[in-house]
C-alpha cells in the first residue's frame, strides 16, 4: 500500500529481511541516507531523537553540509561530491527541494524540484526480502530552455563493514566476467565514457 507522508521533518524507514534503511527528510537539506545496516526496530522517541540530531558545522564555513545526501549538489553545501553538473545559460547547480514522498513498506519515491532551474528529480529506492537495495534517479527538464547534463550520479552511502567489491565486465561471448577486489577508498565511481554498453 502506497501512502503520502508529511515531507518535512520525517524519517522514512524501509525494511528488508535482515536489514533496514533510514532516510531523513528535513527543511534544510536534500533527503539523506543516515543508516543502512542490520535491521532496526525504532520506537517514536528514537525516531524523534534521530530527527533532532544535527552535525557540527565544519570550521571556516557558513553552510551546514548534508552528509549522506541521496543527491549531493554544490548549491546545498556539499563540497565533496557534485552529483549533478549542468550546462545552462541561467543556472550552474540546481537547488533541489523535496516536494513529495510516496512510501510503501519496502520502497519510497521522493520528488524534488528546483523552481528556478525548472528541474524535476525523482529518486526511487526499494529494498526486497533478500536485502537487495535498488536506487534509480530520473532528472526532467520542465522548461523550454536547452540544458546539457554533463554529469548525473546516483550516489549511495554504504555500510562501513563493506570491504570488497564485485564487478562484472566483458564483451561479446565473454560477457559478465566476475572480478572481486578489496575496497579501501572512500569513493568508487563506475562510468562509461564511450557512451555504449
Amino acid at each position: 500500500m502506497l501512502k503520502k507522508t508529511n515531507i518535512l521533518d520525517t524519517m522514512i524507514i524501509l525494511h528488508g529481511n535482515k536489514s533496514s534503511v533510514i532516510i531523513k527528510c528535513d527543511r534544510k537539506n536534500p533527503p539523506q541516507c543516515i543508516y543502512w545496516g542490520e535491521k532496526l526496530y525504532l520506537n517514536d522517541n528514537e525516531i524523534t531523537q534521530l530527527l533532532e540530531q544535527t552535525s557540527a558545522i565544519p570550521q571556516g564555513t557558513i553552510d551546514e553540509p548534508s552528509y549522506g545526501s541521496l543527491i549531493p549538489t554544490l548549491s546545498q553545501g556539499d563540497f565533496q561530491l557534485n552529483a549533478i553538473e549542468l550546462i545552462s545559460d541561467n543556472h550552474w547547480s540546481p537547488k533541489l527541494e523535496l516536494v513529495n514522498t510516496i512510501t510503501s513498506a519496502q520502497s519510497v519515491k521522493l520528488t524534488l524540484k528546483d523552481s528556478i532551474a525548472k528541474l524535476n528529480l525523482e529518486i526511487n529506492i526499494s529494498i526486497d526480502d533478500n536485502d537487495i537495495l535498488q536506487k534509480d534517479i530520473t532528472l526532467t527538464n520542465l522548461s523550454d530552455e536547452k540544458i546539457v547534463v554533463s554529469k548525473l550520479l546516483s550516489t549511495l552511502i554504504l555500510p562501513s563493514s563493506i570491504d570488497e567489491i564485485t564487478q562484472y565486465h566483458g564483451r561479446w561471448i565473454q560477457e559478465a566476467q566476475e572480478h572481486t577486489s578489496q575496497w579501501s577508498q572512500p569513493n568508487y565511481v563506475v562510468e562509461n565514457i564511450r557512451g555504449r554498453s
